[in-house]
């Protein structure tokens, strides 16, 4: 999949055909692909905040675009996108068309594409990791942090386009 940062939503008509930026692997995150800022570990000075919270090599906060072009072989009927876990907000489009959005913190999103015909379709999900809402009191939700689990941008788990395969 591309990654790159485009702000405004109305560009993804325009920012399809031409995706640019970096490949990662999905499942994954931008940490595990080295996007964002280089974290800056200083070991000599180790104490007990250090060792009692994560460190992430890499930190991107922010909106991410993935795009993905896939090939049917069969009309896939009632298919749905199954992210089985994304950090914060997501939405996602099919060839240009607009599907929706879905916020979770812990569980599965999934988007309901319609009737995919065999051929070539163009998925774009546009992630965002950033607070959507004050969630805990001085930032202490186990679900939104870096001391914890650390707030990634990506998809973990299974990535699955799933359906009815129409073979006919």
């Amino acid at each position: 999949m591309s990654i790159t940062n485009l702000i405004e939503k109305n560009l993804i008509e325009t920012t399809m055909q031409s995706f640019v930026g970096r490949s990662i692997l999905l499942p994954g995150t931008l940490d595990d692909a080295k996007i964002g800022k280089t974290s800056n570990l200083d070991t000599a000075n180790v104490n007990k905040t250090v060792l009692l919270s994560l460190t992430r090599k890499h930190r991107y906060i922010g909106e991410a675009w993935y795009s993905k072009q896939i090939l049917l072989k069969d009309n896939i009927d009632q298919a749905e996108l199954f992210l089985e876990r994304v950090i914060w907000k997501t939405e996602c489009w099919i060839d240009g068309k607009y599907v929706g959005s879905l916020e979770s913190l812990s569980a599965a999103q999934k988007f309901f594409l319609g009737n995919l015909k065999a051929g070539r379709h163009n998925i774009v999900l546009k992630i965002d990791n950033r607070k959507q809402y004050d969630i805990s009191f001085n930032d202490f939700a186990h679900a939104y942090t870096d001391g914890t689990q650390i707030m990634w941008n990506g998809v973990i788990g299974k990535v699955e386009l799933r359906g009815v395969r129409d073979n006919m």
